[in-house]
């Protein structure tokens, strides 16, 4: 089966094309062909399997989204009748135009939509303007649509009903990137890990005030935070003073799985937005297949079965306390090797996007539901 996926992600550029790049690698390995329509800013490998397609969109900031849509709804037909799909993969930056296209062209297509818009402000308000647009077209032209969650799929549901089937599709990890033994020694020092976007909205100040709080109490701990975000200057500035803080700047994600391997928790403080809620953890399951115990709080996004003995939920606003105390607890870093392990092994055999793959290849080739 040929698959285009239209997508507004900047290949190269943007830390959130796991998604689109793990399970088009996994559909690939299924037997399929897949292209993607993407911004001409994007900076392609050449040695990915995938084929891409570059269009431009205005670089105004702010106007990002709309120009996308505007390139999509100008070069989609050239492009449909160039790269012949059997079916079409909608993000939803990139739908509204290209939907009803598709549609009149009797082209199946689908809406991934890998999370509503997260942040404030008045540009989400104009994101959030064109994701209500995307699923109305989507609810009118589209067979199906994949989400990242069960929560996702109520929200969805709640807002614009239940006539289209809306299916969850988990983040996962790549078996063959995160193959690493753990290699901490717990013996030695504790050491905390989050790697992401350091934004104020996911209140990573709060790793950094519960490692504080161990280590007055005499436990030696260290944390390492990688990424970059609106907090960054303000997190390395607080790293002068704190010998044991560590702020690491945006890395290539085939280099995670390798200093992943030499911590031993992983940290995930957000909040109770709808952002995180609706969420899919693959920061969670990154920890977990590193040989990680993970202590996250407890929201929807991070309920996952069999993960009693590594994944531990703690309160939204008791972060640091809660976190404190469940350190505390008898035998707990003396069992963080072993339920590190059980990790590993829960993640590496569940939690995999070939597995997420697997799920969205049955949905799609089942009989698309008929929309006239």
């Amino acid at each position: 089966m040929r698959i285009l996926w239209v997508t507004g992600r900047k290949f190269g550029l943007d830390l959130c094309q796991t998604t689109q790049l793990f399970l088009s690698k996994e559909m690939i390995k299924l037997g399929h062909d897949v292209h993607f329509i993407c911004p001409s800013e994007s900076i392609i490998d050449e040695s990915l399997p995938q084929s891409f397609h570059l269009i431009g969109r205005t670089l105004l900031k702010g106007l990002k989204g709309i120009g996308f849509e505007i390139s999509v709804k100008r070069h989609l037909s050239k492009l449909l009748n160039q790269i012949k799909p059997d079916i079409i993969l909608f993000d939803w930056r990139g739908a509204i135009g290209g939907l009803r296209i598709a549609a009149k062209k009797k082209i199946p297509c689908f809406l991934i939509d890998r999370g509503p818009p997260a942040y404030p402000g008045i540009l989400t308000k104009i994101q959030w303007i064109l994701f209500r647009k995307s699923w109305k077209k989507a609810f009118k032209y589209a067979d199906a649509g994949f989400v990242v969650s069960v929560e996702h799929a109520k929200l969805i549901e709640s807002i614009f009903g239940d006539s289209m089937r809306i299916i969850p599709i988990s983040a996962g990890i790549d078996p063959q990137l995160f193959n690493l033994k753990n290699s901490s020694n717990t013996e030695s020092e504790l050491k905390f890990v989050y790697h992401g976007r350091l934004d104020k909205k996911r209140r990573i100040i709060l790793t950094v005030d519960l490692v504080e709080e161990l280590r007055i109490l005499g436990i030696n701990a260290t944390l390492k935070l990688i990424g970059e975000g609106d907090q960054l200057k303000e997190l390395e500035f607080m790293s002068k003073e704190r010998n044991w803080l560590e702020i690491i700047g945006k890395v290539e994600h085939s280099e995670i799985p390798r200093i992943l391997s030499t911590m031993d928790i992983g940290l995930l403080p957000m909040g109770g937005e709808i952002s995180w809620i609706t969420a899919s953890p693959i920061k969670l399951f990154e920890f977990a297949a590193s040989g990680l115990v993970v202590i996250a709080t407890d929201i929807e996004a991070h309920q996952i079965d069999n993960s009693e003995s590594w994944l531990r939920k703690i309160g939204i606003e008791t972060f640091v306390k809660d976190g404190v105390n469940l350190i505390q607890e008898k035998n707990f870093i003396e069992n963080i090797k072993l339920n590190g392990q059980k990790a590993q092994q829960e993640a590496l055999k569940r939690h995999s996007w070939g597995a997420s793959a697997k799920v969205m290849m049955d949905t799609i080739q089942k009989n698309p539901m008929n929309r006239e």
